[in-house]
């Protein structure tokens, strides 16, 4: 019996589980700005030990991955389930939707 609830609450953490890919660039004006790395360094030390994975993807050339940058996708069970794009949105949003995205 334990086995199997162990199993049940691995899965249901597996499940829980949010991966924020933060992309980046080192060619986005936008992505250099000092008050957005300043936020996402305290975002990512506030909430080490909550649900969130974070992978940070430098693209080094335009032609990698399209799209907006900087960009901040939230992924949860292979499926991005939300989208941040560009400094400000970023700046305004991110804390709210982790604040959000633990909670569920």
């Amino acid at each position: 019996m334990t086995d199997a609830l162990l199993t049940e609450e691995t899965i249901s953490e597996e499940n829980m589980k949010i991966t924020i890919v933060y992309y980046k660039a080192p060619w986005c004006s936008e992505c250099q700005r000092d008050d957005l790395k300043r936020c996402i360094e305290q975002l990512q030390t506030r909430w080490i030990y909550a649900c969130f994975e974070w992978d940070i993807v430098v693209q080094e050339t335009r032609e990698e991955k399209p799209g907006a940058f900087p960009r901040i996708e939230f992924i949860r069970n292979g499926e991005n389930v939300q989208n941040l794009c560009g400094s400000e949105q970023i700046l305004q949003g991110l804390e709210m939707a982790m604040d959000i995205w633990c909670d569920m």
